[in-house]
């Protein structure tokens, strides 16, 4: 969009017009912003809500001892994960409306949120490690077993 210049100040104080001197009016030209911030911001935003919430999930479904008590488990992990992707919001819009008493709560919510997040992600990786370790021992063990009964019935 452009926007002609249509007159300068004098020594005066008063405009003179352009077209009275022959001048021509000057175009500026006004480029708008670019939306691929943005967009990126968000795509990368909605990468670590996806991420996070499902690490939240499969950490609360593996607490459980039945199928009732995973779901359970798995629904109140998928809650903290929304109230971890809401608070972040909730804390820069109370902030800037000075809305003290609210950017506390948030803040609150964002800390729990996060910190279950937080000790979700390393709880199911350390679970997976000791998962697999006894997978491991079980296994050595069973090699071991099956060892000793051949070595007794003289096979070896």
């Amino acid at each position: 969009m452009s926007e002609p210049a249509e007159a300068l100040a004098g020594d005066d104080g008063f405009l003179i017009p352009l077209h009275r001197n022959g001048a021509r009016p000057v175009t500026t030209f006004k480029t708008g912003h670019s939306p691929w911030p943005a967009r990126c911001a968000y795509l990368s935003s909605a990468i670590f809500i996806g991420a996070s919430g499902t690490t939240n999930v499969v950490y609360g479904f593996g607490k459980g001892d039945s199928l009732a008590t995973c779901c359970v488990w798995a629904g109140v992990a998928g809650a903290v994960a929304i109230v971890l992707a809401l608070s972040w919001p909730a804390l820069i819009r109370s902030v800037e409306a000075k809305r003290w008493s609210a950017a506390l709560i948030s803040l609150v919510a964002l800390l729990l949120s996060g910190t279950y997040s937080v000790t979700a992600a390393l709880g199911s990786a350390a679970g997976g490690r000791a998962n697999a370790a006894a997978t491991e021992a079980a296994r050595i063990d069973a090699r071991t077993h099956t060892s000793r009964i051949r070595h007794r019935e003289g096979r070896t």
